[in-house]
């Protein structure tokens, strides 16, 4: 049997790690995982890297580690084409090296990726939140924009401009980007600048609905907007952002001139999903059906983000670590039976709650039906997250970070990116 895996985020890895389990030591089997990154990166907690909470290095794990069967391989690769009628996959590394791989089983979990404005710049001043690297940019934007504002005279237009920062999207990355920056900002960065008062920053979050984080229902929706206008956030609900030149948002009809835009609205399928000729909805993600075949194909399985899998009702799953890792055990399962003959089964999955951190030891939380926030929810949801990093070296370093930031300033080294 040979299994070929695209993409090692939650769907990926742990559909890998599910095939190590289930596979029994006799079945000789070749599984082959490919990803960009050597690492799995604990998306969830991006926007504490933002803020300084947590180390970069500490939300990332080699993927070889998990790798303990020898019938497992791992490539640092990207999956560039895929040859359906002949069951091959292309893939290019890093040095353009080529690698091509048969497979009798294939797994998409490619992930997506944000939409961002073309917007031509100098110098960086819009940016996505998805990966390790957008977050430590982000981190190390805001920390500039600081050393040069302190420089400048307080009546000088541009000083005014390097503290404004603004947040397309009220979705959960949005909500979390915009209290991650509100954190630090507020939390950390103004003691160390006395010629930069709370008066000076402008924090602007904009999104197109009439209310932020809607999945949560109105109560928790509506608490997360107080306490987000009570720290200095404005909010602009029922709002277009466009950006019609550099260092300059239009949110409506009012231009704000500002040095960072964080744009989290507009998600897709990642672009080999788009090129891939099989039927997709809307949002470029696949569609498959109730056991995560891929339409038209019996040996080609989609999960995780990149995929439309359809729920009990019909609609599909949303796109969440919670849902990958459940569509990742059964999508294990159902190339296991499939390899013997046996039926396959159709997943479905109840959603067990969700959780918004929103910064400053306060959260919001939905957990089967119970509605929680404040210090309790923030409890809750770092207990959960943690349980969901799947190294236990890493755990223990991500307490540890949890445990110096509730006594010891947060960090504010500008350590430099290639």
């Amino acid at each position: 049997m040979r299994v070929v895996i695209a993409g090692s985020g939650f769907g990926g890895l742990f559909a890998a790690r599910h095939l190590q389990r289930l596979l029994p030591r006799s079945v000789p089997a070749e599984i082959t995982l490919l990803n960009e990154e050597n690492f799995f990166l604990f998306t969830p907690m991006l926007t504490e890297v933002v803020s300084g909470e947590v180390e970069a290095q500490h939300i990332v794990t080699p993927i070889r580690s998990f790798l303990r069967d020898p019938r497992l391989r791992f490539h640092q690769a990207s999956v560039t084409h895929v040859d359906f009628e002949n069951k091959v996959v292309t893939a290019i590394c890093e040095k353009a090296h080529c690698l091509v791989l048969e497979y009798d089983y294939l797994v998409l979990a490619v992930g997506t990726k944000t939409i961002v404005p073309s917007v031509p710049a100098e110098e960086p001043w819009l940016f996505p939140l998805q990966n390790l690297t957008d977050a430590m940019r982000l981190h190390n934007q805001v920390l500039d924009m600081f050393e040069h504002a302190d420089m400048l005279d307080r009546r000088d237009v541009d000083r005014r401009r390097m503290l404004t920062f603004v947040v397309a999207g009220g979705g959960f990355a949005g909500v979390e980007t915009a209290t991650a920056i509100e954190s630090i900002v507020f939390g950390t960065l103004l003691p160390q600048y006395p010629s930069i008062g709370p008066g000076d920053v402008r924090l602007v979050l904009a999104h197109g609905g009439s209310r932020i984080l809607p999945e949560l229902g109105d109560e928790l929706a509506a608490y997360a907007e107080r306490l987000m206008s009570d720290r200095n956030i404005e909010l602009r609900l029922g709002s277009s952002v466009s950006l019609p030149e550099e260092h300059l948002a239009r949110i409506d009809d009012e231009n704000i001139p500002c040095a960072t835009v964080v744009w989290t609205a507009g998600a897709r399928a990642a672009e080999l999903a788009g090129e891939l000729s099989v039927p997709k909805n809307s949002k470029g993600r696949i569609v498959v059906d109730e056991r995560g075949l891929v339409q038209g194909h019996d040996n080609v399985f989609a999960l995780g983000d990149c995929a439309a899998h359809p729920d009990p009702k019909g609609r599909p799953y949303p796109p969440t670590a919670q849902i990958a890792i459940r569509q990742a055990r059964a999508v294990a399962g159902n190339i296991l039976a499939s390899g013997s003959r046996a039926p396959l089964h159709v997943f479905a999955y109840e959603m067990q709650g969700m959780v918004v951190p929103l910064g400053r030891r306060s959260a919001a939380a939905v957990l089967k039906g119970l509605r929680f926030r404040g210090l309790f929810a923030w409890w809750l949801s770092r207990s959960l997250y943690i349980l969901r990093v799947p190294s236990w070296s890493n755990r223990i370093r991500i307490v540890l970070d949890w445990t110096l930031d509730l006594v010891f300033p947060r960090p504010t080294n500008r350590i430099a990116i290639r």
